[in-house]
């Protein structure tokens, strides 16, 4: 007999005893049905570290599995992983990357997956067409931004507010160190930039003579003043380099036009300023024989002849 039907048959025995001590007739006894477990499928469960972040910053992933033998990567990652783990990637380009994994057994197939989008951080290039110009003059902003959606302008009254994310524009020079900055956002994140335009004043000259008498000899003092100026250069009846302020005398002998010539350089080459000054010098000789000749023809008009 085996093990089973023993049992059953210690059963049977036991109730028909039972039986006999109620005095009631003994129960059929039934084969009982045998307990199944059925085996489970597998299940995998995959999770990121963010939904989105800039290409080239790391991600980390993490996933867990139960009632599998192996798991698979797939989409942005690939080859076999262990059942449970977690793991550090890096994004490697802007959009969407769909990490995968897929665990598996005798029992069937899971698959869990994790999206993160990759954003590129935005960039910007700002220029001043100078870097230096005169006051109240303009300059030619020119900027570009990539991957950004919207730009802010601060700095003068011309160079506030919204901006596209490229364009030039031109504006005024109001101080003498004028900074003009730029900040553009998007996505992934915010970049600023800045330029400095120096202000610079238009020079100015006062340039002056005095002559002591207009016949020779005769003294002629030469005065000047610049503003905003660095050098100053003589020419005409002087030469060399000069002061930006200063006088001179000169001892005048010869019966003739001068000219006296002075230009001045501003802080930019290009700003110049020039004066001259013109002065005639007479012949005392040359006053007394205009004097006799003109005498001389009105005697000859009134008739009178030599005298």
């Amino acid at each position: 007999m085996g093990g089973r039907e023993f049992a059953r048959a210690l059963v049977v025995a036991g109730v028909m005893m039972l039986a006999a001590c109620s005095g009631t007739d003994a129960p059929a006894v039934q084969d009982a049905d045998p307990v199944v477990v059925e085996p489970s499928p597998p299940t995998v469960t995959l999770l990121a570290s963010a939904t989105q972040g800039l290409v080239g910053e790391p991600i980390r992933l993490d996933w867990t599995s139960s009632h599998a033998d192996h798991c698979d990567a797939a989409g942005a990652w690939s080859g076999s992983r262990p059942l449970a783990g977690t793991e550090q990637l890096s994004i490697d380009a802007a959009g969407p990357a769909v990490y995968e994994l897929t665990c598996t057994s005798s029992e069937g197939t899971a698959t869990a997956s994790a999206t993160v989008t990759g954003l590129l951080a935005p960039t910007l290039t700002l220029v001043s067409s100078a870097s230096s110009a005169v006051l109240g003059s303009e300059v030619m902003l020119s900027w570009n931004a990539e991957d950004a959606t919207e730009c802010e302008a601060s700095g003068s009254e011309d160079w506030q507010g919204s901006r596209p994310v490229t364009g030039e524009q031109a504006v005024r020079i109001s101080q003498a160190d004028q900074r003009y900055a730029l900040r553009c956002t998007g996505d992934g994140g915010a970049v600023s930039r800045d330029v400095a335009v120096a202000g610079v004043p238009m020079p100015m000259l006062s340039f002056t003579a005095v002559p002591s008498q207009n016949e020779v000899p005769a003294t002629l003092q030469l005065s000047w003043a610049a503003t905003a100026s660095d050098a100053c250069l003589a020419s005409g009846d002087w030469s060399g380099e000069q002061p930006v302020a200063g006088s001179v005398q000169f001892d005048l002998t010869e019966p003739r036009a001068y000219r006296f010539a002075l230009r001045c350089t501003g802080q930019l080459p290009a700003l110049q300023v020039e004066e001259t000054v013109d002065f005639v010098l007479a012949d005392p000789l040359d006053a007394a024989r205009a004097l006799f000749e003109q005498r001389q023809r009105l005697r000859e008009a009134a008739g009178l002849g030599e005298s």
